[in-house]
């Protein structure tokens, strides 16, 4: 059985990285949280399009 390491939060926060399913299950046990995933990255703003006056001018 193939093991992803995930890291783990204690009740006082500190982080712990954790290699194996024995580890994770006792560490939950004694009240550690998955970290939470990042925040996605914002996206850059793109600039928004200049909108010309429609032109009022008619022509005969």
């Amino acid at each position: 059985m193939a093991f992803t390491p995930i890291r783990l939060v204690s009740p006082d926060g500190v982080s712990v990285l954790v290699s194996n399913a024995t580890d994770r299950e006792t560490l939950l046990g004694r009240g550690y949280t998955p970290e939470p995933a990042p925040a996605p990255a914002r996206a850059p703003e793109r600039p928004r399009p200049v909108v010309k006056p429609a032109d009022t001018k008619t022509s005969k």
